[in-house]
């Protein structure tokens, strides 16, 4: 409400304004609106008399008729800015922020000097989700006045919602600068810095936070965040404990203290945790997919899939939760089921590809004689090696077939049968009429584990590169090549992998030679084990062709989960599989052969983190190849 004095001429008027507006500030609206009505009866309408009706009105509670007086007002009398500070206001208050935002936004433009119209536009923009515009509004609060503490907090949350997590951190520490005191300030700065990446300059300020209250729960469970970022797990299992104990009911530390016991592979715990979690907070959607994970990783396989299928029933269209139950069934071996929720890969949050932006249609599988499809690969190397083997059958059923692949597995996929044309990865595509992603022919051609196509091998080594490498590797002794890690920007890596010198036993049989295929990752392991128990021939593996030769002069592979697995399977090479528990889905669960390559052998751990038994059962069958005991 902003005064008005009309000068000379319309004193009557002034009085009438007047002692409605002194009504109002008394809280005696009624009685200004009785009043007002009659002025403006007696003297006919008045934008002003009108103004102050508007605001009598939404003071009684009724912000539609507000609204309409208000907008009469504003129609006598245009560029007024307290009528359209007001007019926007009602407009909220009535549920319309939308319409709001127009004469909002023009009374800030009319009254820069003023923080009110900003604040209300930012409010308006808030409520109909454009935290963009919400910013730039409270922004323009704070820059004129700093006190407003309630613009300062919806600065930085409105920056937060927008993605702009730096700028959102600056915003809480220029307003710890005014309220120094803020303890809910001070611990959202903190949760900002370590959401920008700044983990230590976060764990500085939550420590901060739990000085001045240390039994803030909110703080506790942000410090255990942190901690766990920083790596130093052990630390942030204390500080969740300490926040459960002081906050029982704070389902999220529930959560990340569960998570934590994931990590560690700890999945009875973690499942317990999940389950508090959601006792706390039955919406709790990611303890709920997270729950679901860790009964997988536990390997109660039937009890994952009914998890997940509690997720899809919560969220309709969750796409994390879909492709993790198709994954689920794909362990289980039930392919029709599982391969339908594997094609929602692209969509889930973390998935390690993308779906490429093409405007052919995807192939169904009918015959395309005198057309052309390009597939391309979609994943790391090792997919690309399992699906190469639908490639000859898609040649089968008609016309041009070309294969888009990395500059790695060029030389290889050449030996495949059926006469694709590879195209580089990266390089102009020629014409096509149809495309497919190589993971989707599993289900353009129908694949149950009965009819997985196994021929082996159908892949080969260049013979020419074989001879230099039989020359290289030598005579004598039982030759077995070894890797032992697989890419850790992977999500599962770390629990695929083996430290090497957990093989020491097994590489210390009698009889055998050991050579490193190892590449790229895991390599400075090899320091760790006494001189001469293995051979490094890693910087000779050029490619996945050179990788493919050296395997095909062996007389065995030993290896966890990497694509050197599905080369070896695919070469027809005996190999030894080192597995998880609940290991990827194309192995299965509870078998020692795989139907994909019927020359590999899988070693399981008995449970989450057994190496040990996986190290023993594979040293006594290397004892019994060598012929030692």
């Amino acid at each position: 409400m902003t005064g008005w004095n009309p000068g000379g001429g319309q004193n009557a008027l002034f009085a009438a304004w007047q002692a409605a507006a002194q009504k109002i500030e008394s809280g005696r609206a009624a009685e200004a609106e009785r009043d007002l009505q009659q002025a403006i009866s007696r003297h006919g309408q008045n934008a002003e008399l009108l103004h102050l009706l508007g605001v009598a009105r939404l003071r009684l509670g009724r912000p539609a008729e507000a609204v309409t007086t208000l907008k009469t007002a504003a129609t006598l009398q245009r560029g007024h800015h307290g009528i359209l500070l007001n007019l926007g206001n009602a407009l909220i208050e009535a549920g319309q922020p939308a319409d709001a935002l127009t004469p909002l936004a023009e009374a800030a433009r009319l009254a820069p000097q003023l923080w009110q119209p900003s604040y209300l536009l930012g409010f308006a923009a808030e409520r109909v989700g454009d935290h963009a515009r919400a910013a730039q509004a409270f922004a323009r609060v704070v820059t004129r006045d700093p006190s407003v503490w309630d613009a300062q907090l919806r600065l930085v949350t409105a920056l937060r919602l927008t993605g702009k997590l730096a700028e959102a951190a600056a915003a809480a520490e220029a307003a710890l600068r005014v309220k120094t005191d803020d303890l809910a300030m001070r611990h959202d700065h903190a949760m900002l810095l370590a959401l920008s990446g700044n983990f230590p300059s976060a764990l500085i300020e939550v420590e901060e936070a739990l000085r001045r209250s240390p039994e803030f729960p909110e703080a506790l469970s942000t410090r255990g965040n942190v901690l766990g970022d920083l790596g130093r797990r052990d630390e942030a299992m204390v500080s969740y404990k300490k926040a459960t104990a002081v906050a029982p009911g704070l389902g999220d530390v529930h959560y990340n203290l569960a998570n934590l016991d994931r990590i560690a592979e700890s999945y009875d715990v973690a499942c317990r945790r999940y389950r508090r979690a959601l006792a706390c907070v039955p919406g709790h959607a990611d303890a709920r997919l997270n729950l679901a994970a860790a009964l997988m990783g536990w390997g109660r396989i039937d009890e994952s899939i009914a998890a997940y299928e509690a997720c899809m029933a919560l969220r309709p269209g969750w796409h994390d939760a879909i492709f993790n139950h198709g994954m689920a069934l794909l362990l289980k071996g039930d392919m029709a089921r599982g391969l339908e929720g594997y094609e929602s890969r692209w969509l889930v949050s973390k998935f390690p590809g993308a779906r490429r932006s093409l405007p052919q249609p995807m192939w169904d599988g009918a015959p395309f004689a005198g057309k052309r499809l390009l597939l391309h690969v979609e994943q790391g190397a090792g997919d690309t090696l399992q699906f190469a083997r639908y490639v000859p059958l898609i040649a089968e059923r008609g016309g041009e077939v070309l294969l888009e692949c990395p500059g790695s597995l060029m030389r290889l996929l050449s030996t495949l049968e059926g006469g694709a044309r590879l195209i580089r990865a990266g390089e102009p595509l020629p014409p096509f009429d149809m495309q497919l992603p190589l993971g989707s022919a599993m289900r353009v051609f129908g694949t149950e584990v009965a009819t997985i196509p196994a021929k082996i091998p159908y892949l080969s080594a260049d013979p020419a590169d074989r001879a230099r490498w039989k020359r290289r590797l030598g005579e004598g002794g039982t030759k077995i090549g070894v890797t032992w890690q697989g890419n850790p920007d992977q999500g599962s890596e770390p629990y695929r992998s083996i430290p090497l010198r957990l093989l020491q036993p097994v590489l210390e049989t009698r009889g055998c030679r050991f050579f490193a295929l190892q590449k790229e990752f895991g390599r400075e392991q090899m320091a760790e084990l006494p001189p001469g128990l293995i051979e490094d021939v890693g910087p000779a593996l050029t490619d996945f062709a050179e990788t493919a030769a050296a395997i095909a002069e062996l007389d065995l592979v030993i290896t966890t989960c990497t694509s050197v697995a599905h080369l070896a399977g695919a070469l027809g090479k005996p190999t030894w599989v080192l597995l998880r528990a609940s290991p990827d889905w194309r192995w299965l669960m509870g078998r020692t052969d795989s139907p994909w390559y019927p020359s590999v052998e899988l070693f399981r751990q008995a449970f989450p983190g057994d190496w040990g038994g996986v190290v023993s059962s594979v040293l006594e069958r290397a004892r019994g190849l060598a012929g030692v005991r």
